[in-house]
């Protein structure tokens, strides 16, 4: 028997607030995992740094006068505050038609896209501070400044050509045309006679983050637990709008049917 259009009704009131409290859950969880995440960030960041001056480009680094040491030191960390305050402030509450960054509760399309955008601006945090570290350490003279730093930023949002570097997190390696001068790095041999040269450089992943630190792993695991049930509920949803259609075509029917 054809369910009414009151019973579907009552089946999608139910599903509604489903939808409103797996949003919750939603921001609740992120906001946990970011908090985690920019703690991670922070951490692996530095070892990340600390392992380019003092084992891929030691001469460099022990080239600066003290006091250029410590200035590098202090801009690095005021980079490393900078994008923690950015990730935190991804999740900062605001009104839903002026932000797309606020749980909105009105559907589950919705909530998709907010996690969507959500997601793609962690990245692009974590390619913007990796960008400005490298530009850092191009203009300290840790890093080769023989190509302009726009090269070296489009090498690093360009991933597929970066390998990583020898179970270094966050570390790649990049092979950069420049002039034909030849870098000294103690683990990466010089390439003689060619106009490619390897380039060690900072780039923050967000899976290295995340296999690195079990907190931010575990809240990531709830996200994808929450995934799942989202993705339930979604199926559950369009089931029943589905079937409200059909249920209002068929009273629509008899509403102006008429036999002659």
């Amino acid at each position: 028997m054809a369910r009414t259009v009151e019973q579907i009704e009552r089946d999608m009131a139910v599903l509604q607030e489903a939808t409103d409290a797996i949003a919750s859950e939603f921001h609740n969880t992120y906001n946990q995992y970011l908090a985690a995440l920019e703690q991670a960030m922070r951490q692996q960041l530095i070892q990340a740094i600390y392992y380019l001056c003092t084992q891929a480009y030691p001469e460099a680094f022990l080239s600066l006068p003290v006091d250029a040491r410590q200035k590098l030191q202090q801009n690095l960390l005021q980079l490393a505050r900078k994008a923690q305050t950015q990730l935190l402030l991804h999740l900062e509450p605001r009104p839903i038609e002026t932000a797309a960054n606020s749980v909105p509760t009105t559907n589950l399309e919705d909530i998709a896209k907010w996690q969507e955008q959500l997601e793609s601006a962690i990245s692009e945090t974590l390619i913007s501070v990796s960008c400005d570290i490298n530009s850092l350490l191009q203009e300290t003279g840790i890093l080769p400044n023989k190509f302009p730093p726009a090269v070296l930023e489009a090498a690093v949002k360009t991933e597929p050509s970066a390998q990583p570097v020898g179970g270094r997190p966050n570390i790649i390696k990049l092979a950069i045309e420049i002039a034909n001068d030849d870098i000294e790095m103690p683990e990466f041999p010089t390439i003689q006679n060619s106009n490619i040269t390897p380039i060690v450089a900072i780039h923050l992943r967000l899976s290295e983050i995340e296999f690195a630190d079990s907190t931010v792993m575990a809240f990531r695991n709830q996200i994808r637990n929450l995934n799942a049930q989202f993705t339930t509920l979604r199926r559950e949803f369009q089931k029943k709008q589905r079937e409200r259609t059909v249920a209002d075509a068929q009273a629509a029917w008899r509403a102006c049917w008429y036999e002659e």
